[in-house]
């Protein structure tokens, strides 16, 4: 079993406030998740795959160049090690069905809120305590470690833009 500091996370989603959103949420739970890439299409995925350690992507289904739902069987393929969640605004069966033939290992729903995320991250982070093990982080000893945020990941003013 190879020994690691954290689950490395890339987010993939052409919105840059919705993706640095995210980003601070996920680094913020301080559960063992660090986002160490982000890109704005599946392409850009990709092309990141090839020099970063990733462990899961949580990526858009909808996007230019490359959707979510092509990235995910592409990886699913070619990486069939790497954890992919889906980031939706649609709450249509038919794209959950899809993203599951893709190989997709769970489904989010914008406007994402901290306990689905935190149960998202959760499983998963059962699924690759198969193949990973999480090193003892001594520097964070008497550090508050459980912050908590409220509500949506996503800023008021964006609500319903999908």
């Amino acid at each position: 079993m190879k020994k690691i500091k954290h689950y490395n996370i890339m987010l993939v989603e052409d919105e840059e406030l919705l993706r640095q959103s995210l980003a601070r949420h996920i680094d913020a739970l301080d559960n063992g998740y660090k986002v160490v890439c982000q890109a704005m299409d599946g392409q850009e995925a990709l092309d990141a795959l090839k020099q970063e350690d990733i462990h899961l992507i949580i990526t858009d289904i909808r996007m230019p160049v490359m959707d979510g739902l092509t990235l995910a069987r592409t990886i699913h393929q070619q990486y069939p090690h790497i954890l992919t969640v889906i980031l939706s605004g649609y709450a249509d069966f038919q794209y959950a069905q899809e993203a599951l033939r893709q190989g997709v290992f769970d489904y989010l729903l914008k406007p994402v809120t901290r306990e689905s995320l935190e149960s998202t991250l959760g499983k998963a982070s059962l699924a690759l305590q198969k193949y990973y093990e999480l090193e003892e982080d001594t520097s964070m000893a008497g550090k508050d470690s459980h912050r908590r945020l409220r509500g949506s990941l996503y800023p008021q003013s964006l609500h319903g833009r999908y």
